[in-house]
């Protein structure tokens, strides 16, 4: 207060905006924020635009792919190319539905439970439950911490429903959501 009512503030303030060495540091860090912002959008889109090529021209690929093999063991490799691709696209397709339900819940419970941001959490829990076998942990683990943040009993009822939710999605949603494709 004694310094504020001096006018020390506007002092410090001119002293700290007026040194060059404070300027080139907000500006580097600003550039460096704006750099990282452009290199993971320009990822993105490699990404996205790679993607749809490699499904776009799937058939093709696989086309020129089975001319380097034997003419004589062509039809074999075809078939057993075509199982694979569909094994690994009816894989994918259950990760997929699985990742869903588990963004729909992280949804309703972040929103029911009163915690921030549902739809963020959502799109978290998609991407994140994409992964094998420990997604749904991961994000077990990192829906509770946040939630935690806000209110420890909201968190609590978080973490038991989520808990019963991978028991749930374990023992009988993959099962049945594999076998489906599987079979279809």
């Amino acid at each position: 207060d004694f310094c504020l009512s001096r006018g020390l503030g506007d002092v410090y303030k001119r002293q700290f905006l007026t040194n060059p060495g404070n300027i080139a540091a907000i500006g580097g860090g600003a550039l460096k924020v704006g750099a990282s912002i452009a290199n993971a959008i320009s990822g993105i889109i490699v990404v996205l635009v790679l993607t749809l090529y490699f499904v776009a021209t799937l058939p093709a690929i696989k086309t020129g792919m089975l001319r380097l093999s034997p003419a004589r063991d062509r039809a074999r490799a075809s078939d057993i190319t075509d199982q694979i691709t569909d094994s690994v696209g009816a894989y994918v397709m259950g990760m997929v539905v699985l990742a869903f339900c588990n963004a729909v819940l992280a949804f309703l419970l972040y929103l029911f439970l009163g915690l921030p941001f549902p739809p963020l959490m959502a799109t978290v829990a998609f991407c994140i439950t994409l992964i094998p076998l420990v997604g749904s942990v991961i994000f077990w683990i990192i829906g509770t911490g946040l939630a935690l943040f806000t209110n420890p009993i909201a968190a609590l009822v978080f973490a038991l429903i989520y808990l019963v939710y991978m028991q749930i999605e374990a023992y009988v949603i993959t099962p049945r959501v594999i076998c489906l494709l599987y079979t279809s």
